[in-house]
């Protein structure tokens, strides 16, 4: 299991890279994902020390569980605003929609 928390928080962190890589316009949300995949990672790597696994995983899953609540209020921010008339970043919805997914399965897997 602690594998797969040093893996979601590679994946999360290669998400913001293409983000990006992609896109010419930098938006805030694009940053958002690797704000959770540094801290996924490091107790991933912290779980690896047997002594300390409880901790580093709880602390993982506590992390992914925030990145899931986060994307699903930023992604609901983005599509107020699109509601209202302006035109998000097609590219930040999917990163924020992609990171949230990604949240919600690792702590799925955890639980």
């Amino acid at each position: 299991m602690e594998r797969f928390a040093i893996l979601v928080g590679l994946t999360l962190c290669a998400l913001t890279l293409l983000g990006l890589l992609l896109s010419p316009f930098k938006a805030a949300a694009i940053f958002v994902p690797v704000l959770f995949g540094i801290p996924t990672l490091l107790c991933g790597v912290i779980s690896l020390n047997p002594h300390r696994r409880r901790v580093g995983m709880g602390l993982a899953a506590v992390v992914a569980a925030v990145g899931a609540i986060v994307g699903g209020v930023e992604f609901a921010y983005l599509g107020f605003g699109f509601l209202s008339g302006d035109v998000p970043n097609r590219l930040s919805v999917g990163i924020v929609l992609a990171m949230s997914a990604i949240c919600v399965l690792f702590v799925s897997v955890w639980v």
